[in-house]
């Protein structure tokens, strides 16, 4: 198959397919004068591609995911590698993400003077102490 329906069938933009390519996520394509041709196993590791993209697996890391392992590892050792790499990083964003959701439900009832202290004390200096409990119990 060509470019066109290899990219349609992965889900992926053309363009998608020739970053992957230049980036060497993809193996040299077999070419029929200038036309790209995908066998069944590219498109497998297009797809693979495009879920861990989908994912937030960075090239680099999608690049250890698809690359050839010494000594060699399954698919599935691979995954598996990438993902206990990977984990820390998503734990950290998890909590990234429910902090700014508790400053967030703070700040809609926030009537702070000073809204950097609101900030600092992540919304508990704008709200009675049961109240911030209550809320932090909600968000958490």
């Amino acid at each position: 198959m060509e470019i066109g329906e290899a990219a349609e069938r992965a889900g992926v933009s053309v363009s998608a397919v020739r970053y992957y390519e230049s980036a060497g996520l993809l193996p040299t394509l077999r070419r029929i004068g200038v036309r790209r041709i995908f066998g069944a196993t590219d498109l497998e590791r297009l797809r693979i591609i495009a879920t861990a993209r989908t994912l937030g697996f960075s090239i680099q890391e999608i690049r250890a995911l698809v690359a050839d392992q010494e000594p060699p590892l399954t698919p599935a050792e691979a995954w598996q590698r990438l993902a206990q790499a990977k984990l820390p990083e998503l734990e950290r964003t998890i909590s990234q993400a429910r902090a700014l959701s508790t400053l967030i439900h703070a700040g809609r009832a926030c009537d702070c003077a000073d809204i950097g202290r609101c900030i600092e004390s992540a919304g508990r200096a704008c709200k009675p102490p049961r109240e911030a409990r209550t809320l932090l119990q909600i968000v958490n």
